[in-house]
């Protein structure tokens, strides 16, 4: 919903007597449409106004879609995030030419570790790592998709990624995500041995179609 403010007048954009729109059938309220004195004596066939300055409300359904609506603060983003048991991760070579995989990951507060693990590969000297070596700037994307689209939402880490090929943040990333994954046996007998990425995540953010109750901070009740 849009609205234009202004010397006294208050105009909503959507306001419509026409069927509701896709997506705002929960959403229906009415809205007080304001409008000054000065703006009702100067429409066509205006009577006596009340005086200057007066407002007079008029009762209109409203109708708003709630497409791109829910915003994920960082907060709520990180924690779906963290919660996701995979994600895809972009990267780009010097000259920008992109590249993306998915990843399985753990998250640090704010640090996001994927590590190269037994799954069969070629070669250690993957692109993903090559790139992050040569442009660090990264971008890790998690997202859930349902039939029903009131369920969609996505949530995204940006941020610069480092290899680590040993020492003790290593180890703790491994040890988080064997923590993560053995509950599925995934590195039950074969923890990860490969270099590990560290994405120091700047910023957290995300969409999801529809707020639910447990990423609204007053809600207190059970989750």
């Amino acid at each position: 919903m849009g609205h234009d403010e202004g010397d006294g007048f208050l105009s909503v954009s959507t306001v419509s007597t026409a069927p509701r729109p896709c997506g705002s059938e929960s959403f229906e309220f009415t809205a007080a449409v304001w409008r000054s004195a000065a703006a009702e004596e100067s429409a066509p066939g205006a009577g006596p106004s009340a005086g200057p300055g007066t407002r007079e409300p008029t009762g209109t359904k409203v109708y708003v879609t709630t497409v791109g609506r829910m915003k994920l603060s960082p907060l709520v983003a990180r924690e779906r995030f963290a919660t996701s048991p995979v994600a895809r991760l972009a990267t780009a070579d010097p000259h920008g030419v992109p590249h993306a995989v998915p990843v399985t990951f753990a998250v640090l507060d704010d640090n996001l570790y994927f590590a190269v693990d037994h799954k069969p590969k070629s070669t250690w000297d993957l692109r993903r790592l090559r790139n992050i070596r040569d442009n660090p700037s990264v971008t890790v994307l998690v997202d859930h998709y349902d039939e029903d689209w009131s369920r969609l939402w996505w949530a995204r880490a940006d941020g610069r990624g480092e290899v680590l090929e040993d020492g003790e943040e290593r180890l703790r990333a491994v040890e988080s995500l064997c923590g993560k994954y053995d509950r599925h046996g995934q590195y039950e007998d074969c923890p990860p041995r490969g270099p590990v990425v560290a994405v120091r995540v700047e910023r957290w953010s995300g969409w999801a179609f529809a707020q639910s109750r447990r990423d609204d901070p007053k809600d207190d009740g059970p989750k």
